[in-house]
């Protein structure tokens, strides 16, 4: 944590021989901890908001679709003999388009997440996660390709993905842009999103704690002053904080030490009784 003190003078006034000057000392705190972000918006594939698996037919509440099916549902993983789809892990599941089919049209499907980076520090950001697919998939942040493309083994493995660029304040938009290719036979299609996680540092939050008040005024030679404070200015009850401070005809100041949760204070510098 890294911290500075500041000082600023913010008010001077003078009536009748009174003079208040305030001084506020605080403190900046930052927090630097990279950590693993709870971020609204982002979950793996076929679950509700609490990262529960969904049944199958159900539909998907985070991830919409486009393309030549629309809708993404929960759907068992395809078996066909030695083409099958992987086993999903825990916590994520296939999906695919409605309706629930083993063929679907050759195309692309754009699967879209969207989630929320508002309080985290954008050049701290890391996405990882893993997915497969049927077939190839190419990965868009924010309309922007990230380079990924799952050429070999798509629905059989899942193949790790990472990026650490392209984020914006708030509302990001991710895009798992899915081919269909051509097959002589069944052909269907989905996508399986799991371990999608991101690590970031929270955005700095500055906090400002009165700590110090500095109270100074002109002083005439050997008179005799004293600084008194109140919490309330509806009363005109005034507490002594400093007395017989003799002058030397130049500016004097004293300090007064604020303890946290210490309620906020007036000063006031009467005119010398010498």
């Amino acid at each position: 944590m890294a911290t500075s003190t500041l000082r600023k003078h913010l008010k001077t006034s003078s009536t009748h021989g009174l003079l208040i000057l305030i001084g506020v000392a605080g403190i900046l705190a930052s927090h630097d901890r990279t950590r693993a972000a709870s971020v609204p918006g982002l979950f793996n594939t076929g679950v509700d908001g609490t990262g529960a698996v969904l049944t199958n037919g159900s539909p998907d509440p985070h991830y919409s679709l486009t393309g030549p099916l629309s809708g993404a549902i929960v759907t068992a993983r395809f078996v066909d003999g030695g083409n099958q789809w992987i086993i999903p892990p825990a916590g994520s599941a296939w999906i695919a388009p409605r309706p629930s089919t083993q063929t679907s049209p050759v195309g692309r499907y754009v699967y879209t997440l969207t989630f929320d980076l508002t309080g985290f520090d954008l050049a701290t950001v890391v996405l990882t996660g893993a997915l497969a697919s049927d077939n190839q998939t190419q990965i868009f942040l924010n309309g922007t390709n990230t380079g990924f493309s799952n050429l070999i083994n798509q629905y059989q493995v899942l193949n790790p993905f990472t990026n650490s660029y392209g984020f914006v304040p708030g509302i990001n938009t991710l895009e798992f842009s899915v081919s269909n290719n051509p097959s002589g036979g069944l052909n269907p299609t989905g996508l399986l999103v799991a371990n999608l996680q991101v690590t970031a540092q929270d955005c700095p939050r500055a906090s400002i704690r009165l700590s110090e008040v500095e109270i100074c005024w002109p002083s005439r030679s050997n008179a005799v002053y004293e600084v008194d404070y109140r919490s309330d200015l509806t009363t005109n009850n005034w507490l002594p904080l400093f007395t017989n401070i003799v002058g030397n005809g130049e500016t004097l100041c004293v300090y007064d030490k604020i303890a946290p949760g210490q309620p906020q204070r007036f000063y006031r510098v009467p005119c010398p009784t010498q």
